[in-house]
């Protein structure tokens, strides 16, 4: 079933250098498989390797501008996967702004939502590393109350 959904993709989106002849620059162009901009569905590895293709690539905007304007349901486009470009163009169409006209400017604010989410994850795993475990008996039975001699005899 998602050999089909493949095929569907590879169909159904015609080859960016051939519509748009300035993507000729795309990181993608050099890729052997150009199959690893259509993983399957769960495949976040895949995923994040074609979206790492795509983070340096010079002309991500202008293929994410592309995937948009056509509704493009299938693969990894200007680093974004079908659910993330539905939620930009959802996004751009509740603001009215002209979606070739932010592109730019909405992969600047992914790209610092991200390096936020990296380092706020970064941050959360020095924290942990650095707190001391509980005790096993803290956990299992509460806090240990000693008690303490008030004085008074000898």
């Amino acid at each position: 079933m998602a050999a089909a959904t493949r095929r569907v993709a590879r169909v159904t989106m015609p080859p960016l250098v051939d519509v748009l002849p300035d993507l000729s620059a795309g990181a993608c162009r050099n890729v052997p498989d150009p199959d690893v901009f259509f993983p399957e569905d769960g495949d976040e590895v895949g995923a994040a390797r074609a979206k790492r293709i795509c983070a340096g690539c010079p002309v991500r905007s202008a293929c994410l501008a592309y995937a948009l304007a056509t509704d493009e349901p299938h693969g990894i486009a200007g680093g974004l996967d079908p659910e993330e470009r539905g939620t930009l163009a959802r996004r751009t169409t509740a603001t009215r702004t002209p979606v070739g006209t932010s592109v730019t400017a909405v992969l600047s604010q992914v790209d610092e939502a991200l390096r936020r989410v990296r380092e706020h994850a970064a941050n959360r795993s020095r924290t942990a590393a650095q707190q001391p475990p509980a005790p096993a008996a803290q956990h299992a039975a509460g806090p240990v109350v000693t008690e303490v001699p008030t004085g008074g005899g000898q």
